[in-house]
């Protein structure tokens, strides 16, 4: 998949024929791989990648409520044992 990916980035600027000689691979695979519709496990994938990017932001704001959160548990007087 990644090699056909590769194909449909750079196919401007060499031709298709010729990435898909260098990388092994048929052009009709190459264009199969271009008209297939995406999978219902690509599309669960993606349901999933938007849940957790909507739970997670990666902003600022967030990673600093992490931090104060982390700093209060350690402010607690609770026994620590080490193993």
């Amino acid at each position: 998949m990644k090699r056909f990916a590769f194909i449909a980035q750079h196919g401007g600027k060499i031709s298709i024929e010729r990435l898909c000689c260098m990388l092994r691979i048929t052009s009709r695979g190459f264009r199969a791989w271009q008209d297939r519709p995406i999978s219902q496990r690509q599309r669960d994938d993606m349901v999933l990648l938007a849940h957790i990017r909507e739970e997670h932001p990666s902003n600022l704001r967030w990673q600093q409520n992490e931090v104060t959160k982390h700093n209060a548990v350690i402010m607690l007087p609770l026994p620590i044992y080490l193993r």
